[in-house]
């Protein structure tokens, strides 16, 4: 026989979900659902009225974007949720929303984590109760109570006073004189056992006539040498004492409070840094007696002395790590220099060599000489204004800069490094776009990075075998309007730490070598707003490619 339960018919997941959605949205609670990025993804009506917004306004949309005004201190919350993964409750918050404009109101929230399967939280529950009427209720009970209470001591108050007129004249006396002898002596406890010394003079002679017995302990002097008279004045630090007494008279004849600082001398003759706080009673109108604090400031002064010291101590450091800097800057351009002064001086001694043969000839070919003397005055006047670059370098002036079509600067190069190119047995080919690329730019720097390049190609397959080698010259537009140049050897190839660091200052593979040629090359074309970098073949060789921006518009004479 079957159990009744048995004849229950089962719900379907579908019902069981409505109904669960059902519960939700009837809820007397907000409740919602949010993904890591505090985006909503589930959230009942009451949450959503209560925002003052549809639920289809929520979905998909973070907390800044729904409710920017309290944003900044839920994120907060639900940010600990994810961080710990341990639900955060109870946490109450006043603010406003949407829904009631200028009103202010109070809720309870507590988030709980949603794990993965892995145990990361990949979202944030959370319960929100409106508790408005429940905090202005407490506030309101907490006023009634307050109230109550004043009543309670007024009241009390007033039976005091009955008591008090009740009594006999002698209690009253007796009682009211044992007060104050008690309020005395607790004032005097307090203020004998501070730090801060209590003291009390005439305005006039500025003799003390009461001073506590802290004052031992400040300078060191019996508490009845205080009393002496001129006591004061004749123990303020002698750099201190005309200023600190003109301060005193100015400041006690305006009867206002006053506060300054000072040294005095202490019995073992060290200097004592005081800070004083000055009260004036007057009579009249005029200063009749000072009252006030003295504190012993002498560790925050030898502290702000001995950071002073340390200031200077580093502002004298910086300048000698800047003078540093300075040297080794200058110790880099002078290399840098050397370095870029090679080429064009080699190729003048080659080509004076060259004429020098000429003449030792007899008679020279005349076009064959006119060449190599203007091959000569061009490596002059490359060598010129490279010196004159760096010139303007240190004075920080701006580079000679212009539009430039590059496969026209690439062709220019190509008689000043074909030359070496030969006699490393390598021959250079061209690959150059078939349109006019044209960018802003230096044109001895886009010389010197080219030449540098190409030569360091020459130079690698130079050593890599007795065949003749292809050093091949690129150029193509990038869809991004970037020009790139790609200068590609067949040479041999670097172990990966070698390749690695052929951009750092001052490494260099080669045995006369300085380092500097790759890295001046990547300053030169960053400065001009490119990037500069190599990529190693599988097999062999290297190519290195540079980008520059392409500018549109006529070329510049």
């Amino acid at each position: 026989m079957k159990s009744s339960s048995s004849l229950v018919p089962t719900k379907s997941i579908e019902e069981q979900l409505e109904e669960l959605e059902q519960l939700c949205d009837t809820a007397p609670v907000g409740l919602s659902l949010m993904d890591c990025d505090f985006r909503y993804l589930r959230l009942n009506k009451w949450l959503a009225e209560m925002n003052g917004k549809p639920v289809s306004a929520h979905m998909g949309r973070t907390i800044r974007e729904v409710l920017p005004e309290i944003a900044t201190s839920v994120e907060a919350r639900l940010r600990r949720v994810i961080e710990t993964g341990e639900p955060v409750l109870g946490v109450e918050m006043h603010g406003l929303t949407p829904a009631q404009p200028g009103v202010g109101r109070d809720w309870s929230i507590s988030s709980y984590p949603v794990h993965s399967e892995k145990g990361e939280v990949r979202a944030i529950a959370s319960v929100i109760e409106e508790v408005t009427e429940r905090k202005q209720a407490e506030q309101a009970l907490q006023k009634a109570h307050d109230e109550l209470e004043l009543r309670v001591v007024e009241r009390t108050h007033q039976l005091e006073k009955v008591n008090v007129q009740l009594r006999t004249q002698v209690e009253s006396r007796q009682r009211v004189e044992q007060s104050l002898r008690e309020g005395e002596e607790r004032l005097r406890k307090i203020l004998e056992t501070t730090r801060a010394i209590p003291w009390e003079a005439d305005a006039e002679s500025w003799q003390f006539t009461y001073v506590g017995p802290q004052a031992v302990g400040l300078l060191g002097y019996p508490v009845k040498e205080w009393y002496q008279k001129d006591f004061w004045s004749t123990h303020i630090h002698p750099d201190d004492r005309q200023a600190a007494l003109e301060f005193c008279q100015s400041s006690s004849q305006s009867c206002q409070e006053y506060e300054f600082e000072y040294r005095m001398i202490a019995s073992d003759g060290s200097a004592i840094w005081i800070h004083d706080l000055v009260t004036v009673d007057t009579v009249g109108g005029s200063p009749k007696t000072l009252r006030g604090f003295m504190m012993d400031i002498t560790e925050r002064k030898n502290s702000e002395e001995a950071r002073i010291r340390a200031e200077k101590e580093l502002r004298r450091h910086q300048e000698e790590l800047a003078h540093v800097s300075r040297v080794a800057t200058m110790a880099e351009l002078a290399s840098s220099l050397a370095h870029e002064l090679n080429q064009p001086l080699a190729a003048i001694l080659a080509n004076a060599q060259s004429a020098q043969r000429f003449s030792v000839r007899g008679e020279p070919d005349r076009a064959e000489l006119e060449e190599t003397l203007q091959d000569l005055v061009g490596d002059a006047s490359r060598a010129g204004g490279m010196i004159e670059r760096q010139r303007r370098f240190l004075r920080k002036d701006q580079s000679d800069r212009s539009v430039l079509d590059i496969n026209e600067v690439i062709q220019g190069v190509e008689s000043l490094a074909r030359t070496e190119a030969l006699e490393n047995r390598v021959t250079l080919v061209f690959d150059l776009a078939a349109d006019s690329l044209t960018t802003w730019a230096d044109r001895i720097q886009l010389e010197q990075v080219l030449l540098n390049l190409i030569r360091n190609g020459s130079e690698a397959m130079k050593s890599s075998s007795g065949e003749n080698g292809e050093l091949v010259v690129g150029t193509r537009l990038l869809e991004t309007n970037t020009i790139i140049i790609s200068i590609c050897d067949s040479g041999p190839s670097l172990d990966r730490q070698s390749f690695d660091r052929i951009f750092e200052p001052f490494y260099t593979t080669k045995p006369n070598g300085l380092g500097m040629g790759l890295p001046i090359c990547r300053s030169i074309v960053e400065a001009h707003g490119g990037r500069l970098w190599a990529v190693q073949s599988p097999e062999q060789g290297i190519t290195v490619f540079f980008t520059l921006p392409c500018r549109e518009g006529e070329l510049s004479g």
